[in-house]
């Protein structure tokens, strides 16, 4: 699914940071399909040593440094 957004949007996935409240399914797959990802984790459940993890999206635009 991943994969085909970029294609669609005309993007190398390397240059598409996508943002998941579920690791498993939208962090982890994201970057399996070479993504940049960032988890929001709005009730802190973690992982916690996940180093692109925000608890809202006012906290996003700080985090999207890390990816050039």
């Amino acid at each position: 699914m991943f994969a085909e957004a970029c294609r669609r949007w005309g993007l190398p996935p390397a240059a598409v940071v996508s943002v998941g409240d579920r690791h498993d399914l939208d962090v982890v797959a994201a970057r399996a399909a070479g993504l940049h990802a960032v988890h929001l984790d709005r009730d802190g459940a973690g992982p916690l040593d996940e180093p692109h993890r925000v608890a809202s999206l006012t906290e996003l635009p700080g985090c999207l440094h890390a990816f050039g």
